[in-house]
């Protein structure tokens, strides 16, 4: 029967017909809409009825007719919510071709064809968008012929991987809104980049995974079998809401990489200090752990997936839509990869998908045996984190979610002290350094701080240091001025016996590969030799060897490394510059250089110096071929700081205390400034 209360475009927006209205007036073509309620086993219309109406289905279900010569009634399937029935007749004006009942109590919206003359007079689109959405129907309908009946469908359901352990009454109602669908070999679902419209499941046949990268070429990245579902993940954003076009949404997928792994309390400590910087969800594979941390039913700018421990199809899924897979291990379990992690890196390196491992470590136990992990795993960035420190994973967040700080410290011999002073600022102020890289002593000091001490920590071993008098073992100057046996020896008691990736924060050290010509970056070996290299001034100390080539100062080549840092994950970079605005001067009165002799005179007799010493000479020097590239650097960080430092030359290592307080100081200032404009 007929019932005359008023339809509503929102009551068929989501239908086929309501989708291809497109900008037409859905108000207008729903307002011509007669509600009709039906009862189980009555009669929609027969088979060779007149074909003047079309209806919508808003609510219930129908089933389908045919009646062949002499024979009884043949279900061809149900038509269910959103579809359309008798569309074709109404289109072609031809007698309907099968029979239609309600299955239960349906209640839909039928159009006359009055008014459907009356539409498509106003909008000459309508039929157009009548035909698309019967052609979805013609579509679907092999499909509904192999459709099983609903308790069996809701039965399958709860036996997807996606759906195990939900509710009946959940999967009732999941039943009564599915839309089936049928593809041929070869057809496309769905393409990359379109809008999350849809999720599918699949019933029979294999679909096949692929992504476009930028060669522009498609590469098949996996297959999706029956019991499985597609496009949960793009169906999930939708569904909790639009996202804002200029954030990026990130997939994060994390693996076990071996038993004993407490997987599931790290995520919950990621996804909380994610949730601090981003809109988090966070999603496992059982239904009753489903949960998102994402705050407003906003949509989520970043997606923390949790694998199952073995090759599920959830396992599957998630690796499948990870933009960063992170393999998280016990510091002290097995080097090894199982089968599972190398599937796993195998498809994040053919996707380009960022691959990361995490090393769970013990707690008062600095890392060790780094080396043998990455070996196994190539190309892998590499993270240190303490259980229940939250600052290692909130340190681990900030990588992930691109808001990681970066420092580059510079190279400037004794200025470079000021380094210490800017870290003691930066603490103060609660900035943390996620990312360490430096150069000559810059590399030093961010050696140090990258073994875990705290700035003042810092300050006193490098007041040791200096009183080793690490540039005073002079030698016959054929190869340099000075053995550099001093220097190394008062290194290793500095930084003791680590690699570079031992360290409790990513590091780089910088050094100038003269076999190669090139700026080299060192995020692993040992930490000492490194350093060295990156402090050998070439005349001054003897060059490094290392893997076949020489090395030396790394302020040849790059004495600002900010580049570096975003390579390794730096979103904001602060740089620190004391070597740029080093100045080396002569007195007026001369017009050359005093020789050795008199120089030594002046000194016994502690007059003012006449000419700039060696040291001051050798790194103005070659620091002069890389200004240019640091004040370039300088322009890409986020924040410059360059400390007042034209009293104090690089030779000047015994005024230690006053070089880092004027760093202190003058990084207080503007690092204040910078926090209050980030606000």
């Amino acid at each position: 029967m007929d019932d005359l209360s008023r339809i509503t475009y929102e009551d068929i927006a989501a239908t086929p017909l309501g989708q291809a209205l497109g900008d037409m007036d859905g108000n207008a073509v729903a307002s011509r809409l007669v509600r009709r309620v039906m009862s189980p086993g009555e009669a929609l219309f027969r088979q060779g009825d007149a074909g003047d109406r079309l209806y919508v289905v808003l609510r219930g279900r129908l089933c389908a007719l045919i009646v062949s010569e002499g024979g009884a009634p043949q279900r061809l399937g149900e038509i269910g919510p959103g579809e359309l029935v008798g569309e074709t007749a109404l289109l072609l004006g031809a007698p309907r071709s099968a029979g239609v009942e309600a299955v239960e109590p349906t209640v839909l919206g039928a159009l006359d064809v009055s008014a459907w003359r009356e539409l498509r007079a106003e909008f000459p689109a309508l039929e157009a968008a009548v035909a698309r959405a019967a052609d979805w129907r013609e579509r679907t309908s092999e499909a509904r012929r192999f459709r099983p009946d609903a308790a069996w469908v809701s039965a399958w359901l709860g036996r997807t991987e996606l759906l195990a352990g939900a509710e009946t009454a959940a999967l009732e109602a999941l039943e009564r809104e599915l839309m089936w669908e049928s593809f041929p070999g070869g057809e496309v679902l769905v393409r990359q980049g379109d809008a999350g419209e849809c999720m599918w499941f699949v019933v029979r046949g294999r679909l096949r995974v692929s992504t476009r990268q930028a060669d522009g070429v498609a590469h098949a990245v996996g297959e999706i079998g029956a019991g499985e579902c597609v496009g949960e993940m793009a169906r999930l954003q939708r569904t909790l809401g639009a996202r804002p076009t200029q954030l990026a949404e990130r997939t994060v997928a994390l693996l076990a990489a071996g038993p004993g792994v407490p997987l599931a309390a790290f995520a919950e400590v990621l996804s909380a200090e994610l949730s601090r910087m981003a809109r988090t969800a966070l999603l496992d594979g059982t239904a009753e752990t489903r949960q998102t941390v994402a705050s407003g039913g906003s949509a989520p700018e970043v997606v923390v997936l949790v694998c199952d421990a073995t090759q599920t199809s959830w396992t599957t899924r998630c690796l499948r839509q990870a933009d960063d897979l992170v393999v998280v291990a016990r510091a002290d379990g097995d080097v090894r990869p199982g089968p599972l992690e190398q599937e796993a890196l195998a498809a994040a390196g053919r996707r380009e998908a960022g691959c990361h491992l995490v090393l769970l470590q013990s707690p008062g136990r600095a890392p060790r045996g780094t080396k043998a992990w990455l070996a196994a795993r190539p190309g892998v960035h590499h993270h240190h984190v303490r259980p229940g420190r939250v600052a290692d994973h909130a340190r681990l967040a900030r990588l992930l979610s691109g808001r990681a700080i970066g420092l580059a410290l510079s190279g400037g011999g004794a200025r470079g002290f000021a380094h210490i002073g800017v870290l003691r600022a930066l603490h103060e102020a609660g900035v943390p350094v996620d990312v360490i890289a430096g150069t000559s002593m810059g590399a030093m000091i961010a050696a140090v701080y990258a073994l875990g001490h705290a700035p003042d920590v810092i300050l006193d071993r490098c007041r040791a240091w200096t009183r080793e008098r690490p540039w005073g073992d002079y030698t016959l100057p054929l190869a340099s001025i000075v053995r550099g046996r001093r220097v190394r020896r008062a290194l290793v008691n500095l930084l003791g016996d680590a690699q570079i990736e031992d360290l409790w924060l990513p590091y780089a050290c910088i050094t100038s590969n003269l076999t190669r010509a090139t700026a080299d970056a060192h995020t692993e070996g040992p930490l000492v030799h490194l350093v060295l290299a990156s402090n050998s001034v070439p005349g001054l100390a003897p060059p490094v060897y290392h893997l076949g080539d020489v090395h030396v100062d790394g302020g040849v080549m790059d004495n600002l490394p900010v580049g570096v840092l975003r390579k390794m994950g730096a979103g904001r970079v602060i740089a620190v510059d004391v070597g740029t605005e080093l100045r080396v001067t002569a007195p007026t009165e001369l017009d050359e250089c005093p020789s050795g002799w008199a120089l030594l005179w002046d000194r016994l007799r502690r007059r003012p110096w006449r000419a700039p010493p060696v040291f001051v000479s050798l790194t103005r020097a070659f620091t002069l071929a890389s200004d240019e590239r640091a004040q370039a650097a300088g322009r890409d960080a986020d924040l410059t700081l360059r400390p007042p430092l034209d009293r104090y030359a690089s030779s000047d290592f015994k005024h230690i205390d006053s070089i880092a307080e004027i760093g202190f100081r003058h990084a207080s200032e503007h690092v204040a400034e910078w926090t209050a404009g980030r606000q």
